[in-house]
């Protein structure tokens, strides 16, 4: 059994071909999309900072060699005892790049990826989301993009 709808010329079809267009429209402007991504993605990062952890899992605690460093750091004198927050430096500097066809969120700190993996004694602690997460993020928002799009349409059309 198929249904088959057209769209060139039967009755009652040229208010469909105008949501499609619309539709469409709002689908090859993909940069909005992306930038709404990347904001959800920014905010799991932000999330994981202030849970110290990283999607449930605690981050490694610090060290006693990163205690007593702080005692006479600048972290010292701002009273902070948070994992990878010395001076909060690290955690501002997550920024999103979206274009039409991607969405990157990271740092450009030269240390981040230490902190991200782990390296020698450094502990892995995970600041970005698990790619899992950062799909379901990314179908999440593309959902409801698309049903923005598909209301915005029925909106216009109704005029």
């Amino acid at each position: 059994m198929k249904i088959q709808i057209r769209t060139d010329g039967e009755p009652g079809t040229k208010r469909l071909q105008v949501k499609f267009s619309k539709l469409a429209e709002g689908i090859k402007k993909r940069r909005p999309l992306f930038n709404r991504i990347g904001v959800q993605l920014l905010n799991a990062i932000m999330l994981n900072f202030k849970e110290q952890g990283h999607e449930g899992t605690p981050w490694a605690p610090v060290s006693k060699f990163t205690i007593a460093r702080r005692r006479k750091g600048p972290g010292a004198k701002k009273g902070r005892g948070r994992i990878l927050e010395d001076t909060g430096e690290l955690r501002r500097s997550f920024a999103i790049e979206a274009t039409d066809q991607s969405v990157r969120v990271g740092s450009p700190k030269i240390y981040a990826p230490t902190h991200e993996f782990g390296r020698g004694p450094i502990p892995k602690r995970p600041m970005l989301p698990s790619r899992a997460r950062g799909l379901q993020i990314a179908v999440d928002v593309a959902e409801s993009y698309t049903n923005e799009l598909i209301e915005r349409a029925k909106l216009k059309g109704r005029k």
